[in-house]
């Protein structure tokens, strides 16, 4: 016995009350064929694009492009019995605990990014990546070193406080 998948999708509107116009459908799993079918075609959206922007480069600042990504947002009962289901049920549901999924199709602004850099320098995701992780442990050892700096002035401050109290006592 076949199981008929239960899509509900929704006609989004136009008028300015519209809240979003990510939204594409809701689906009972994450399996269900119709979200299948929307990974692929945003899949091949990517690739297309990618492939377009690699073969014309010159094009990057011509169009208004943008990679896409799909985000999925568990939806179902928060509570049970009075009880939240997590600590931040109240706020965002997480999957293990949704009942269904709305479906939202989102520019993917970092990928984006991050490809145009490509494309600038020649470096590719994992190595901006690399580079990232690493700028950031510099940050950080910079902030540490400003850190100690200061803790280390204010003990040679505080010693020349205590002579100087010790000498007005004498």
């Amino acid at each position: 016995m076949m199981i008929k998948e239960q899509v509900m999708i929704y006609k989004t509107s136009t008028a300015l009350s519209a809240r979003t116009e990510a939204y594409r459908m809701t689906v009972n799993s994450k399996t269900a064929p119709s979200l299948l079918a929307l990974k692929a075609d945003i899949a091949k959206y990517n690739n297309n694009l990618k492939i377009r922007l690699l073969e014309r480069p010159q094009d990057n600042g011509r169009f208004n492009w943008c990679f896409k990504k799909i985000q999925l947002q568990g939806r179902g009962p928060r509570s049970i019995n009075g009880t939240p289901v997590h600590p931040d049920a109240a706020r965002s549901l997480r999957h293990s605990y949704a009942t269904s999924f709305d479906v939202y199709v989102q520019n993917d602004r970092t990928y984006s990014n991050k490809f145009d850099e490509f494309i600038k320098t020649g470096l590719t995701i994992s190595q901006q990546d690399a580079q990232y992780k690493l700028e950031c442990q510099l940050s950080t050892l910079k902030i540490k070193q400003r850190m100690r700096a200061k803790i280390e002035y204010k003990s040679t401050l505080d010693k020349a406080l205590d002579r100087a109290e010790e000498k007005s006592y004498a």
